[in-house]
């Protein structure tokens, strides 16, 4: 899978292109404006970078990527324990949908565990949940963690035409 550009769209409703790595520079530098306002806190630190995040991807343009549809059963995992089972449904380079009933609030961190029909290889993708809807899951993915992008490269090449 070759890496996807983001769009963005600034206060002028113009489009800009965004690489994935200086998608992760604006958010580092966002985090770190937030820290300084909060006087270099240890205790807001990851809560800084969740909020340069969030904020950066309200400018995002949601599915400005194809989507591509899947049938993979996964696992969905809270930390190391086990919170529910579900199908993986469609993705494209931001995120993944999985059906499932279990239902967990926006912005809780969950790790996607699946493998490929007629693969041992297990992939461990964490994602951010950004909405509920449908019977299941709609989830943000931060392709710059090797394990995800490993993930939804393997799922290109797997996906259903």
């Amino acid at each position: 899978m070759t890496t996807q550009s983001e769009t963005v769209k600034p206060d002028d409703e113009q489009s800009v292109n965004v690489t994935p790595e200086a998608r992760q520079q604006m958010i580092a530098e966002a985090a770190y404006d937030k820290a300084e306002k909060r006087s270099f806190s240890p205790e807001t630190e990851m809560t800084n970078w969740l909020e340069a995040e969030q904020d950066l991807e309200k400018k995002i343009e949601h599915r400005c990527c194809k989507r591509q549809h899947v049938d993979i059963a996964v696992t969905l995992f809270e930390g190391k324990v086990p919170a529910g089972k579900g199908k993986l449904r469609n993705f494209n380079c931001h995120g993944v949908f999985v059906e499932t009933d279990v239902e967990f609030g926006k912005d809780t961190y969950l790790r996607i565990e699946f493998s490929l029909p007629g693969q041992a290889k297990v992939y461990r993708p964490w994602g951010r949940v950004v909405h509920g809807a449908n019977h299941g899951l709609g989830f943000y993915v931060d392709i710059l963690q090797s394990d995800t992008r490993a993930a939804m490269e393997a799922l290109a090449n797997h996906a259903v035409p």
